[in-house]
């Protein structure tokens, strides 16, 4: 397999033709920053990828732009607090894992 092959953007698509996805890849793995996208357009995702694991914080979006949640990621486990959120920016929820395991959550 070539170089070109392994190092690209891979872009899958509705069946209306608009993008729904469009992931980085570096040396045949997820590698930077997958975007999601709802049919409108609009953003609904953005996912850290390192070596092809998730690495940095994933959120997500409501179809109007507001957070859904916010979920950071050490090396493809759970780590640290995730936040989801309420549709009007309020916290709703905060779930702390570490190494991938649960340690505690409170609701807002």
């Amino acid at each position: 397999m070539n170089n070109e092959n392994l190092t690209k953007t891979h872009i899958e698509l509705y069946k209306n033709g608009s993008k729904w996805l469009e992931t980085p890849y570096l040396n045949g793995q997820e590698h930077g920053t997958q975007t999601g996208f709802y049919p409108n357009g609009s953003i609904m995702s953005k996912v850290a990828y390192v070596n092809g694991r998730r690495h940095g914080t994933e959120i997500q979006f409501r179809m109007d732009g507001t957070k859904r949640w916010e979920a950071p990621y050490v090396k493809g486990k759970e780590h640290g607090t995730w936040i989801h959120y309420h549709e009007d920016g309020s916290k709703e929820e905060k779930v702390v894992w570490k190494n991938g395991e649960f340690v505690t959550s409170k609701r807002f």
